[in-house]
C-alpha cells in the first residue's frame, strides 16, 4: 500500500556569519528566533549562531528615535516660526528689519536705502 504525502513548507533564507554558506529554516521557525532573540540556532557546518536583538525591541528603539526626531523638528519650525512673527511684527510698526531704525514711511526707506529688499 502506497500513502503519498504533500506538505508546503515556507523557508526563510539565511547566511552564516562565520563560514558565509547560505541556509533556509522554516519561516515560523526563523520569526520565533528573531522573536526572542535567545535561542541559539546553528548552520550546516555547525557554527552558531544567535539574534542578539528581539526584532520587536529593535522595532521599538527605531520608532522611538524617530519620534524624537519629529519632535525635535517641528520644536525647530515652532522656533523659526515665533522668529518670523517677531520680524513681521516689528515691520508692521516701522522697524528696519536690516538697519533696526524706526521710520514713518518703512516702504520709502527700504526702497530707497536698501534698494528694496528686505
Amino acid at each position: 500500500m502506497t500513502t503519498t504525502f504533500n506538505e508546503s513548507v515556507t523557508l526563510s533564507s539565511d547566511v552564516c556569519i562565520v563560514c558565509g554558506i547560505m541556509f533556509a529554516m522554516p519561516l515560523d521557525y526563523n520569526k520565533y528566533l528573531r522573536a526572542h532573540g535567545t535561542d541559539s540556532f546553528f548552520c550546516p557546518n555547525g557554527h552558531a549562531m544567535t539574534y542578539t536583538e528581539p526584532e520587536v525591541e529593535r522595532l521599538r528603539k527605531q520608532l522611538a528615535s524617530r519620534t524624537a526626531d519629529l519632535a525635535r523638528a517641528e520644536g525647530e519650525v515652532v522656533v523659526e516660526r515665533n522668529k518670523r512673527m517677531a520680524i513681521e511684527r516689528r515691520i508692521e510698526r516701522g522697524v528696519c528689519p536690516r538697519c533696526h531704525r524706526t521710520f514713518p514711511n518703512l516702504a520709502r526707506h527700504m526702497k530707497s536705502k536698501h534698494g528694496g529688499k528686505r
